[in-house]
C-alpha cells in the first residue's frame, strides 16, 4: 500500500509517546502526512522536566506535550493546590494542556480505599487554575459501553477484553458508565470558563445523538475522534456527516496512536505490537492501512472502508465526505486554536 496523506495538513491531537519514542514519532508523522502530534502523557504536574526536554526541545515544532495529575498524597489537605501549582509550572515550561486518564473515577482512591469521584470538590482548584491559565483538559471518562457490560460470549468486545481483562469495569464497587459520564458533565457545567476536550467522542460514540445534546448544552465541551472511528463508522454516514458539520468548531482529529522506540500501538495496545513493529513491511501492512482508513472515512464517500482497528469492531466503515472547510478545522485549525504552543 502507498503511504496515505490527509487532504490538508493535519495534527494528531491524541497520542501517547514515551520518552524514547520521539524519533520514531517523527518518522511516523512523515510517513503518514502529519505536521505534528500532541503527546498527552509526557509526565505529571510534579514530574515533567524530562518530557519538556524531549518534546519541547529541538523538535518543539513537531510536538505539543501535556501533563497528568499525580494522585500520591491525595489525603493531604494541600493536594489540590499542589497539583494546581505544579500545573502552572508545567504550563510556564511549555505544556499545552492537562490530561487525565480513566483512573479518575475508576482507579484513583483515598487512603480509605474509596474511589475519588470525578466531581469531588478537592479537584476544583485544578479546574480553576486550568481556566485561569487558559489551557484545556483532555479528560477520559469511562470506556466503550461493552467494557461496562457483562463479560460473556455475547459481549461484542470479548476478544479485546480477553487481551485486556483489566478493562472489564462491570464489577462490584465500581460506578456505572452512566454515573461516570454524569459526574464529568457536572464538572463541565460547574466550570464554564474551562475548556474540556472529552476524548474518544466524549466516550459515548455509541450514541452520537446524546453527544450532540451535550455539545449543545455545554459550550465549553470539545471532543476528539481518537480510537473511535470504528464506532462512528457503524452509524449512518449521512447522520455522522451532519454531526461533524454541525460541530465543526468543536472536534479535533486524534488517533490514540502509542509510540516508543520498540513498538507502535495502533489504537489499542496488543501483546504482538513489538513483533509487528520489527517487520520490514510494518508500514505497508499495518501503519498505512490504519491511517488510510481514518483519512478515507473523513474525506470520501467510499463504502466498505476496512476497519482501522478490527479488534475493536471488524465491520466496514462508510465515509462521510466532509467539505474541505470542515476538514481543515478538524485536521488542524481547531487544535491550533484551542491548544497553546501549536
Amino acid at each position: 500500500m502507498n503511504a496515505p496523506k490527509p487532504r490538508f495538513p493535519a495534527i494528531d491531537a491524541h497520542t501517547h509517546i514515551e520518552l524514547d519514542g520521539a524519533e520514531v514519532a517523527i518518522d511516523t508523522m512523515d510517513a503518514v502526512g502529519l505536521d505534528a502530534m500532541v503527546n498527552l502523557t509526557a509526565g505529571t504536574v510534579l514530574d515533567f522536566q524530562e518530557g519538556q526536554k524531549v518534546f519541547g526541545g529541538k523538535h518543539a515544532d513537531r510536538f505539543a506535550w501535556c501533563v497528568k495529575l499525580d494522585f500520591e498524597n491525595l489525603d493531604d489537605p494541600a493536594w489540590g493546590k499542589t497539583q494546581a501549582d505544579g500545573l502552572e509550572a508545567a504550563v510556564k515550561a511549555g505544556a499545552s494542556a492537562l490530561k487525565e486518564v480513566k483512573r479518575l473515577g475508576l482507579g484513583a482512591r483515598w487512603e480509605s480505599g474509596e474511589l475519588l469521584k470525578i466531581d469531588d470538590p478537592v479537584l476544583d482548584p485544578v479546574w480553576e487554575r486550568c481556566a485561569k491559565l487558559g489551557v484545556p483538559m483532555f479528560i477520559h471518562t469511562s470506556d466503550p459501553l461493552a467494557f461496562h457490560q457483562p463479560l460473556s460470549q455475547t459481549n461484542e468486545r470479548l476478544t479485546e477484553l480477553q487481551a485486556h481483562p483489566d478493562w472489564v469495569f462491570q464489577k462490584p464497587g465500581l460506578p456505572s458508565k452512566y454515573e461516570l459520564l454524569e459526574a464529568r458533565n457536572r464538572v463541565i457545567e460547574r466550570h464554564p470558563k474551562m475548556k474540556f476536550i472529552c476524548v474518544h467522542v466524549a466516550n459515548f460514540p455509541e450514541d452520537p445523538v446524546t453527544v450532540a445534546l451535550w455539545l449543545e448544552k455545554y459550550p465549553n465541551m470539545y471532543i476528539d475522534t481518537s480510537a473511535r472511528f470504528v464506532e462512528m463508522g457503524r452509524h449512518h454516514p449521512e447522520m455522522m456527516h451532519n454531526f461533524f458539520v454541525r460541530f465543526q468548531d468543536r472536534i479535533l482529529f486524534g488517533t490514540d496512536t502509542g509510540i516508543s522506540s520498540e513498538h507502535i500501538m495502533l489504537g489499542v495496545r496488543m501483546p504482538s505490537d513489538e513483533e509487528f513493529f520489527k517487520r520490514e513491511d510494518f508500514k505497508e501492512q499495518f501503519l498505512y492501512p490504519y491511517f488510510s482508513s481514518m483519512y478515507r472515512y473523513l474525506e470520501t464517500d467510499d463504502y466498505y472502508i476496512p476497519s482501522s482497528t478490527p479488534i475493536q469492531g471488524n465491520w466496514p466503515l462508510h465515509g462521510i465526505a466532509l467539505p474541505d472547510d470542515v476538514l481543515k478545522k478538524i485536521y488542524i485549525e481547531n487544535a491550533r486554536r484551542i491548544l497553546p504552543g501549536l
